[in-house]
């Protein structure tokens, strides 16, 4: 199809042996009438779960024998996602439905149904999914998310469904550190200097504060007026925190970190593993974790050594007593657990089916909690995980969760926060919701907005230049490879870039959403 040339192009410089089973049609068969759906999804934690497939995990054996359904489960390898779904839409050979961003598609999910790769579902919304239906009748700011501008829904959503989900990233600091220097933990830039300072000098700790350079921005960038995210609101405005003034304290603020020796020296190339086992053995002091793979996977691993203890910190300000400026917030609606159905299904009003279960009372707690009985028993009407599962002697209750139930594993369906009220029910977990929570949070957070095709176009070449340039010269700076006297024409170079028409785009999209 002439629609499709672009992905075509792409695709063909990459293998065509891509395998295709599991798409709409297999040696001559469609799922139409015959009971079965093709479903193709990233499987992503398998390792943690210990299995290969969805077929595997009981949430979908029991949604398959509740609905009297086969799903045939297809999953590209993971890390190469994008280029095995670019090989498939090249193909035109479909699986039923597809589990994707689809905001991400060239010109965005509006130009997906376009080109006929997936379905609008305004048409059979409310005879086939009268559960989504309805939720999304209830909840306009997730309704305004999940459908293009144009007025079309395109996914069956993932949605956390409640503001307790929401806040679960943030500073974190050796607690037992704290109390060897005599001091409380920091709440302003001036406290958090002091306290690396004092871990550096006192305690001889190797990297006082360790976390990857987008752990860092968040931390502390907000103290000094900007969010922590690149994009965000500001009195109605949407603002691109590196373009900013505040902006520039905070890397001069952090270049003198660093000069000091307060930051890790290897900031350029930290990951999530190496930051974890820098904590583990006390390498560093502070760093930005989450609630459940930070604080609650650290304590775990060394719960054989009491003196051990992080905690959390609340967002940094400059003045003490100072609300943080924004904090941490994602979205309702998380497109990366989303699935659309394509145009290649022969049955939708069985897809629909299938997905439209996970937003019932009855899918949303097997999503959640998993079987009955099973995997959680109803305490005084609180759906409370078992003792398999929590005393579980070859899991953690976290790696329990993500074999037995989708709530951490990105499904359609309604995330429920007693989910998360037990996965993190250590103190200072329940601590870590509270105080990161605790900021202006919802006036500067930046919503999931839609984009035109022209929009998307536009936004992907502006993208390319200038996020790579400016984190390349955010790192230069920090370091003290680029000299701060170089700043303004790094400005200036962003200016080229189109910085203005970047955020002219987002502001456009941003009233639009508004205005649904």
């Amino acid at each position: 199809m002439k629609k499709m040339k672009k992905l075509i192009a792409t695709a063909i410089s990459l293998s065509l042996a891509f395998s295709m089973a599991g798409c709409g049609s297999k040696d001559g068969e469609t799922s139409e009438n015959s009971g079965k759906i093709t479903y193709w999804v990233e499987f992503a934690n398998q390792s943690a779960a210990g299995v290969a497939s969805y077929d595997e995990l009981p949430v979908f054996q029991e949604i398959q024998n509740k609905l009297g359904v086969d799903i045939e489960f297809t999953h590209p390898v993971v890390g190469q996602t994008s280029e095995q779904l670019n090989l498939m839409l090249a193909s035109r050979e479909l699986p039923d439905i597809i589990q994707y961003q689809f905001y991400q598609y060239p010109g965005g999910a509006q130009k997906a149904i376009d080109d006929e790769v997936i379905i609008s579902l305004n048409d059979i919304m409310d005879e086939y999914a009268p559960n989504l239906s309805k939720y999304l009748s209830e909840n306009a700011d997730v309704d305004k998310e999940v459908k293009t501008d144009e007025g079309n829904y395109y996914c069956f959503p993932n949605i956390y469904g409640d503001e307790y989900l929401l806040t679960y990233t943030g500073p974190i600091v050796r607690k037992d550190f704290l109390e060897k220097v005599g001091m409380e933990r920091p709440e302003t830039i001036d406290e958090w200097y002091a306290v690396l300072s004092a871990f550096k000098t006192q305690l001889n700790i190797e990297s006082p504060f360790s976390a990857r350079l987008d752990g860092l921005v968040n931390t502390f960038a907000q103290a000094f007026g900007v969010s922590g995210s690149s994009m965000y609101i500001d009195g109605g405005k949407v603002k691109y925190a590196p373009y900013e003034a505040g902006y520039k304290t905070f890397v001069e603020t952090m270049r003198k970190w660093y000069s000091e020796g307060l930051i890790d020296k290897n900031i350029a190339s930290l990951d999530s593993k190496t930051v974890s086992q820098n904590v583990l053995n006390s390498y560093t002091g502070a760093t930005s974790g989450n609630t459940s793979g930070g604080i609650g996977k650290w304590m775990g691993a060394m719960k054989d050594t009491p003196e051990f203890q992080v905690i959390a910190a609340k967002y940094p300000v400059i003045n003490k007593g100072d609300k943080p400026f924004a904090g941490h917030r994602i979205n309702k609606y998380l497109p990366f657990g989303s699935a659309s159905i394509t145009t290649q299904c022969k049955n939708v009003e069985l897809a629909a089916k299938v997905l439209d279960y996970g937003y019932s009372d009855e899918g949303r707690m097997l999503f959640n909690f998993g079987i009955e009985g099973e995997h959680y028993n109803m305490v005084d009407g609180y759906p409370t995980y078992s003792e398999y599962m929590t005393n579980n002697p070859d899991n953690a209750l976290g790696t329990m969760i993500s074999i037995y139930t989708r709530p951490n594993g990105a499904a359609p369906t309604i995330v429920d926060k007693r989910y998360m009220e037990q996965s993190a029910a250590l103190p200072e977990q329940k601590e870590s919701i509270e105080l990161w929570s605790d900021a202006d949070t919802a006036q500067h957070y930046m919503p999931s907005v839609n984009f035109t095709s022209a929009e998307s176009a536009e936004l992907s070449k502006l993208q390319n230049e200038i996020v790579s340039y400016q984190e390349q010269m955010l790192l230069k700076f920090i370091t003290g490879v680029t000299d701060m006297s170089e700043y303004d024409a790094y400005l200036a170079n962003l200016e080229k870039a189109g910085v203005a028409k970047y955020v002219e785009i987002y502001q456009t999209a941003y009233d639009r959403y508004l205005s649904k």
